[in-house]
């Protein structure tokens, strides 16, 4: 079943005791317009960014697809093709005051990794 993000939402405010005004001040819109996502089943990936930064919560952990692979791609691919592969992970720690901020650095890292020829996973 698919997740109603904006009752997740609603649910989380009153938790933490964020008042629909109190979020919409934050938020920079009318209070009218948090009422309006708490009925929205669908939100863009920049609206639950801003609420998860609101009210730190994290949403973006709860939505975990059950999705089963059709096959298994580990051996599809040959030893050769997985030698000319290369990657690296690295974790960023920010305070929640840059949240933001965070999410403007992961577009620059794209648009970069674009110039030299890189893939940004």
């Amino acid at each position: 079943m698919k997740p109603h993000i904006g009752k997740r939402v609603a649910v989380i405010a009153k938790s933490v005791e964020k008042s629909a005004p109190e979020l919409a001040q934050e938020l920079s819109t009318a209070e009218r317009n948090i009422y309006n996502y708490y009925k929205k089943e669908d939100w863009t990936v920049h609206q639950l960014w801003d609420f998860s930064v609101a009210l730190g919560h994290n949403f973006f952990s709860e939505i975990n697809p059950p999705i089963k692979p059709t096959k298994d791609l580990a051996f599809e691919e040959t030893a050769a093709e997985y030698e000319r592969r290369a990657s690296i992970s690295f974790q960023v720690e920010y305070p929640m005051s840059k949240a933001q901020d965070l999410g403007e650095f992961i577009k620059q890292l794209h648009v970069l990794a674009n110039k030299m020829g890189l893939k940004v996973v």
